[in-house]
């Protein structure tokens, strides 16, 4: 019995590491400065670049319709791309804001 309920919960750690909500959830728990974008959601918000340095805040991030580049401003933390205008981008990188043509 022992085991089943290890293996049970080996599985619900497996599972909330690999998807957004679960990985989203402990950052939210463990780091105040952790922004989900107001257009997406904890449920698909997905962190593709994270800060190196000191600090857990996610520099670039995608969900289903938009890229985004947290820049950290009080006003409005991040920008933000739609993934169709993206296409229109020459040489667009969804990891450097740089190369986002709607900015």
């Amino acid at each position: 019995m022992k085991k089943i309920i290890f293996l049970t919960f080996l599985f619900i750690i497996l599972i909330a590491a690999y998807f957004p909500i679960g990985v989203n959830t402990w950052r939210i728990l463990t780091n105040r400065r952790f922004v989900i974008p107001g257009e997406s959601s904890i449920f698909i918000f997905r962190t593709t670049v994270m800060n190196d340095g000191s600090g857990e805040w996610w520099l670039y991030g995608e969900d289903n319709n938009f890229y985004y580049h947290f820049i950290g401003s009080k006003e409005k933390p991040y920008i933000k791309i739609s993934k169709n205008e993206a296409t229109k981008c020459v040489g667009f990188d969804p990891n450097d804001h740089m190369t986002w043509c709607s900015n």
